[in-house]
């Protein structure tokens, strides 16, 4: 929602103070969500898992992307942690979607 809306600043509080400082990840995707005129998503085939002691979660999707500057489909896996009684992403990967392959008869 808050990157649908273009919304930097709440869009950020979802990451960990750690991770958005990471080589000035927070400050390129502020400039980054801040430079487009519309941004679309949706987000497809999600999965969730938790790991034990209920303080960290594993969560995998597909995400497809429009702004008017661009536009992708990738497979994203998020890192998560519980810190303060608030989820926080820790770690974001990227990857292109895998395309099933057809049997060669």
């Amino acid at each position: 929602h808050d990157w649908r809306n273009r919304d930097a600043s709440s869009f950020l509080t979802h990451y960990s103070p750690v991770f958005l400082n990471a080589a000035g990840w927070g400050e390129s995707k502020r400039r980054n969500i801040e430079n487009k005129d519309w941004i679309k998503l949706d987000l497809r085939d999600i999965s969730l898992f938790m790991y034990p002691g209920g303080q960290m979660a594993y969560t995998e999707f597909v995400q497809d992307y429009a702004s008017d500057r661009l536009s992708s489909q990738s497979r994203k896996r998020l890192y998560w942690q519980q810190n303060d009684g608030a989820w926080r992403i820790v770690l974001e990967r990227a990857a292109e979607p895998v395309t099933p392959r057809h049997a060669n008869r």
